[in-house]
């Protein structure tokens, strides 16, 4: 042969075939050909495995393996009489074949059985493979613990900060009268003067204030807006009537002091006709 170290021959001594793709025996570590490759063909001593056969049911048409040391007519009626619940799983106990325990499913209605156990983490119980789910089996010990379970409120999103146009501010006299009118938020803080003289019955001079933030008014506001001055949304201004020496005047329109002789310079400074421009 060309070439004569390729392949091995048969162990049987009567064969001796070279084949190019020989077969190892499991019991006795000899090589054999395709035609001696099963212990009972070149009668294997050291049988340490032994064939396994498989029948199939011809009730429940499952195929089925019955073990070396059983009868396999044995093995088909026991199965049989058992309802067909015996399988590769059976052990073999004294000669009996021995069922395998069997998991019924724990849902009421569901009569599937598993031949492996599906148990519930929670409620402890089997189930099959369609309802081994905890949301399958509407698990209780699942529903007890989110009953249980304190609520976590949900957070509710923030509402966007509302844009004011206008503005209500209220002027308490000392009488316990409450003078109220609406302005626009840019309005200027004259504008709140000029309400106040049209809506008093006398011309006794007088100070604003605010009690919270406490604030005096002066001159120098009068051309600040109502949001500069914090009064938006709405502002409550105390009205205090007192005839010191300290109070700005609103009768003298010439003199150089209160909210109306403020008002009047600030005219006549832009009046032409006025004697100031002459």
């Amino acid at each position: 042969m060309e070439f004569p170290e390729l392949g091995k021959h048969c162990s049987v001594p009567l064969c001796k075939r070279l084949d190019f793709c020989p077969f190892t025996c499991a019991g006795c570590d000899k090589i054999f050909c395709l035609e001696h490759r099963t212990f009972a063909s070149h009668h294997c001593e050291k049988r340490l495995i032994e064939d396994r056969k498989a029948i199939v049911c011809p009730v429940c048409e499952r195929p089925l393996s019955v073990p070396p040391s059983v009868d396999p007519n044995n093995f088909i009626d026991d199965h049989i009489n058992s309802g067909c619940s015996l399988s590769a799983t059976s052990s073999v106990v004294d000669g009996k074949v021995k069922a395998p325990p069997r998991y019924v499913c724990s849902v009421k209605g569901c009569k599937k059985v598993e031949q492996i156990p599906i148990l519930c983490k929670k409620c402890r119980k089997h189930y099959c493979v369609s309802h081994r789910f905890e949301s399958d089996h509407n698990c209780q010990k699942q529903i007890e613990q989110k009953i249980s379970a304190p609520s976590i409120p949900t957070p509710q999103p923030k509402l966007p900060e509302k844009i004011h146009t206008h503005t209500t501010i209220r002027v308490r006299t000392p009488n316990g009268t409450i003078l109220q009118q609406s302005f626009d938020v840019n309005a200027p803080f004259s504008e709140v003067i000029n309400f106040i003289e049209s809506n008093r019955d006398n011309s006794v001079a007088y100070t604003l204030y605010t009690t919270y933030p406490r604030h005096e008014f002066t001159p120098q506001d009068l051309d600040r807006t109502l949001v500069q001055l914090r009064l938006v949304p709405s502002g409550m201004l105390i009205l205090n009537e007192n005839n010191s020496d300290n109070n700005l005047d609103v009768n003298n329109s010439n003199s150089e002091g209160g909210w109306y002789g403020y008002l009047a310079s600030f005219v006549n400074s832009w009046n032409p006709f006025s004697s100031s421009q002459k």
